[in-house]
């Protein structure tokens, strides 16, 4: 993107996603954190970028091996399998 200097496996590509967020908030809201996040990636780099982050990862086997994305907090095969309720309980408890 044309917004950070770094790419993956770099953190700053969600930082500055997370930051924007916040910019949106109103006053009296609760700003965001990255623990509060869900990254939803397929590489390797964009799990590690994401976890670098503070994000936690759901990691789709599109292109790597469920293996291969074994860093991430999550590992599907398909966003299809996935039930929301689940990846929430499953992830922040």
């Amino acid at each position: 993107s044309e917004d950070v200097a770094h790419g993956k496996p770099d953190p700053e590509g969600f930082l500055h996603a997370l930051a924007s967020l916040n910019r949106t908030v109103r006053s009296g809201q609760r700003r965001l954190s990255a623990d509060d996040c869900l990254a939803i990636e397929d590489s390797v780099p964009g799990v590690q970028a994401a976890r670098a982050a503070g994000m936690k990862v759901l990691a789709v086997a599109n292109t790597h091996t469920m293996q291969d994305l074994h860093e991430a907090d999550a590992v599907t095969p398909s966003l299809a399998m996935v039930s929301l309720s689940e990846l929430e309980r499953r992830l922040w408890g």
